[in-house]
């Protein structure tokens, strides 16, 4: 009886290495981002980005009088130049970077996004997610300044377009080219 389970499972896996090498090697899967993903393919992949997330969050702790020390201004400064081409902002219109990407970015307001933990969205700025076009900016940013993007993300869910517009002329950022703002000629034109 067992003999004839492990036989089963083995022809299985078998059969599923060749459906996949067979898949691979003839291109049958489009890897174009222009493609959405197969509803299975998102399932699957969500299920081991959220899994994955949460078990290694669990070990991060907050600094010490966190956030009430964390400096907002310079989480918003952060957000502003590394997350606003993909995530948008509130009043701002979407990047045509965003608009490209696929699997599209969450707007970071929205209720799967702030219903994560502190320490999960710590994690997630710090290591990216693979294959999600999300960076890790651990490499190139300390951990005080990703804890200051991630209190500036708590504070973005309750952000109006009018605050948001504030904050950039405090920090001087309205004068910078809004990243959003970007057009290209219709297809054809010169």
């Amino acid at each position: 009886m067992v003999a004839g389970i492990v036989n089963v499972l083995v022809a299985a896996v078998g059969l599923v290495g060749i459906i996949g090498g067979v898949t691979i090697m003839t291109g049958a899967y489009n890897v174009a981002a222009t493609e959405p993903h197969y509803p299975i393919t998102v399932s699957l992949f969500a299920a081991a980005r959220d899994r994955a997330i949460a078990v290694r969050a669990k070990g991060i702790t907050p600094p010490a009088d966190w956030p009430e020390r964390i400096d907002l201004n310079k989480g918003f400064r952060s957000y502003h130049e590394m997350c606003v081409v993909c995530h948008a902002a509130p009043g701002l219109n979407d990047s045509v970077v965003r608009k490209g990407l696929n699997p599209e970015p969450p707007k970071l307001t929205e209720d799967r996004v702030q219903q994560r933990s502190d320490t999960e969205l710590f994690w997630i700025i710090k290591y990216g997610i693979k294959m999600s076009g999300m960076p890790a900016f651990g490499p190139t940013h300390t951990e005080e300044e990703i804890w200051e993007v991630t209190a500036f993300l708590r504070q973005l869910d309750e952000m109006q377009p009018p605050d948001y517009k504030d904050l950039m002329e405090q920090s001087e950022l309205s004068s910078l080219i809004d990243a959003s703002s970007h057009d290209h000629p219709s297809k054809g034109s010169h």
